[in-house]
């Protein structure tokens, strides 16, 4: 039974060969710290998981070393922990949410990494995607939790 298979079962709630095993965020500095400077999709097949996330790709305009601003005109921070936040936005008031304008949805580039990750392993991992959504990215344009 291959990943896949096993994530498919136990979602179903039917009895897979084993535990699959699954992660929803790998950061950058884990991968790093564990096999050097790989590919992520390297680093799945290298842990042997059953499934793994892939996140919507996304534009980035380099502000400075550490900062950039994506598609939303969200500014992104590098922290200490080497991995990037929400640092400020483009919604300050209730009147910059009037003329805020979302992104294109169906925009190509969004989607890269999830073709990559289902060309190179098919049926054999389970993969789930994620992207912008009501909840935990309602916070973004306000310039994240600061």
């Amino acid at each position: 039974m291959n990943g896949y298979d096993r994530f498919l079962k136990a979602v179903r709630r039917e009895q897979p060969d084993k535990v699959p095993i699954w992660e929803l965020i790998i950061d950058r500095p884990v991968i790093e710290k564990l096999y050097g400077n790989i590919p992520f999709l390297d680093f799945i097949e290298k842990e042997g998981l059953d499934g793994f996330t892939i996140f919507e790709d996304s534009k980035k305009d380099l502000i400075s070393g550490i900062t950039y601003k994506d598609e939303w005109n969200i500014i992104w921070k590098l922290e200490p922990n080497n991995i990037y936040y929400p640092f400020d936005g483009p919604i300050k008031d209730h009147d910059d949410i009037k003329s805020f304008s979302l992104p294109d949805a169906d925009a190509s580039y969004l989607y890269q990494s999830l073709e990559a990750a289902a060309k190179r392993f098919k049926v054999e991992k389970a993969i789930t995607f994620i992207t912008h959504e009501t909840f935990e990215f309602s916070h973004y344009p306000l310039g994240g939790m600061y």
